[in-house]
């Protein structure tokens, strides 16, 4: 497995670097196996992503890809928290991509069951699939405290490993979530973290150099090809 990371100057330069290896994974994965499976994260830096692959769509083979999410708040799809509404403004809205190919995680029922049912459709996709791997691109970020996807510190969610997606309860202000859970992110064939900002140094430098086990982010125990670690230049100050 390869481990690295790439310090970058710009949130604008990481994006591009992303896309890059973007193109790089999908090719791939279609000669391969004639698709590409993705997973993705919400949050402001993935949205630089996001519209840098819509503004240059014609590039990448979308009729072939298959997107998921890693994670998302229990809000409905038209909420401003939504993280499926941003993935749908900023990449989906500007893509040519079957609508059967996108595979968003529920919210119309109680918590509980959505994530349920998102770990039984995760469960049938990743047997049919019949590979070693769950998606060929898994795009994760990291939180200030060292959470990714939505595994944040000291959460029950941690310790799940029977099921492919939990729910994560938090409160009014954060909402209640839905995670994909560690098998399903360390089974991946390739992942890359987008990193921005300084307020993620710290947990980067603890993460990355210091491979600190104590976040949730450390505890990734990747199996697949590639680890990549994004980071414009705040978020390696530290280095």
């Amino acid at each position: 497995m390869n481990r690295e990371y790439m310090i970058v100057h710009s949130l604008e330069d990481l994006a591009e670097t992303a896309a890059a290896l973007w193109y790089k994974f999908s090719t791939e994965a279609v000669i391969s196996h004639g698709h590409f499976s993705v997973a993705l994260s919400g949050g402001s830096t993935p949205r630089h992503l996001f519209r840098k692959l819509s503004q240059n769509s014609h590039d990448f083979p979308w009729k072939n890809t298959k997107i998921f999410q890693v994670d998302e708040r229990h809000v409905i799809r038209t909420h401003e928290d939504s993280n499926f509404r941003m993935i749908s403004d900023e990449l989906l809205s500007g893509i040519k991509i079957p609508p059967q190919n996108i595979y968003s995680i529920p919210v119309n029922s109680t918590v509980e069951k959505d994530a349920e049912k998102y770990s039984e459709l995760l469960s049938d996709y990743f047997q049919n699939r019949n590979s070693e791997y769950t998606f060929d691109l898994l795009l994760l970020g990291l939180g200030s405290d060292g959470h990714t996807a939505s595994l944040f510190p000291d959460d029950p969610a941690l310790e799940i490993t029977d099921r492919q997606a939990v729910h994560v309860y938090k409160n009014e202000i954060m909402h209640d979530r839905i995670s994909i859970t560690f098998p399903v992110i360390n089974n991946a064939k390739n992942i890359i973290f987008l990193i921005s900002g300084f307020d993620k140094s710290e947990p980067a430098f603890n993460v990355i150099k210091q491979l600190d086990t104590s976040l949730p982010a450390g505890k990734i125990s990747h199996k697949g090809d590639n680890l990549i670690y994004l980071l414009d230049e705040s978020a390696a100050a530290l280095f």
